[in-house]
């Protein structure tokens, strides 16, 4: 074999070479943007969690301070919180539609937080009507319906 013949094999072998290290670079970095990807989409289901939790706390102390003082302010407060959380808990579901598993947890949570809203609801239009609430059973209920509520969370895991 020849010295430009071994020049030769030696160049196409560096080419070689040269074109699987770039699919092996192309492919890692093709790795790296789908689990960024996945990353990302955690986050905005975690956020949209910490939105949908932080909603219903806002209303149910909303709710408590106008069972407590009667304040038309707390009431609209409440009200307002309210009316924000189905859309949030549309958000959630749209952001975990991709996993069954997580769907079935958010009608978990869907069917727990209409209990609360429906026990809140008629606490306060009680209160609305003029009549005596009773505090004490209400923290109660509240309580118990908090606890099943924080068990039903509706993250993505992959």
């Amino acid at each position: 074999m020849t010295s430009s013949t071994r020049a030769n094999r030696a160049f196409v072998s560096a080419i070689i070479l040269l074109c699987i290290c770039g699919v092996a670079t192309f492919l890692s970095f093709s790795y790296l943007r789908t689990s960024d990807r996945l990353v990302t989409h955690t986050q905005e289901v975690r956020g949209a969690i910490g939105d949908v939790e932080s909603t219903i706390s806002l209303a149910a102390r909303a709710r408590m301070s106008y069972l407590m003082s009667g304040s038309p302010a707390d009431l609209t407060e409440y009200r307002n919180a309210v009316s924000r959380i189905p859309g949030e808990l549309r958000q959630l579901r749209f952001l975990t539609r991709d996993n069954k598993a997580q769907q079935e947890n958010c009608n978990q949570l869907d069917t727990v937080t209409d209990a609360r809203l429906k026990d809140w609801e008629v606490a306060v239009t009680t209160k609305s009507e003029g009549k005596e609430v009773n505090l004490p059973e209400l923290l109660r209920q509240s309580i118990s319906l908090s606890s099943a509520s924080t068990n039903r969370d509706c993250s993505h895991s992959r």
